[in-house]
């Protein structure tokens, strides 16, 4: 009986760490502050050239798919494609996606945030 007891108890924990949530955002004003960049997930404004398609990622390790090793935000990946922006010349980047890979405990222990993005140029 005992034995039945540790293996239901043993289960439930188990089952808690699997079904952890993860919430996080990332305010596109910023990084226009930041870098004068403007970042939208619509449309670049009327007349804008685009210039090309733009990725960032950002991966991490997370202990039990709970305890971050290295984390993975959204800001931080935010901040690469800002980056990513400016080096290419922008002054926007439109069509933004978000893509979000999250671990769990019965898979990999690593998750991800990538996106990508439309540059353009003011005419």
């Amino acid at each position: 009986m005992k034995r039945i007891s540790l293996v239901v108890v043993g289960c439930g924990l188990l089952s808690m760490l699997a079904s952890c949530n993860w919430t996080d955002s990332a305010r596109f004003a910023d990084f226009r502050t930041d870098a004068g960049l403007l970042l939208t997930q619509g449309d670049p404004p009327e007349g804008a050239h685009p210039m090309s398609t733009i990725y960032a990622a950002r991966s991490g390790w997370y202990l039990f798919s709970v305890i971050p090793i290295v984390s993975a935000e959204l800001p931080d990946a935010m901040k690469l494609l800002a980056e990513e922006a400016v080096r290419h010349g922008a002054d926007g980047v439109a069509r933004i996606k978000v893509e979000v890979r999250l671990s769990s405990f019965f898979t990999a222990w690593s998750q991800s945030v990538a996106l990508t993005g439309e540059c353009w140029k003011k005419p």
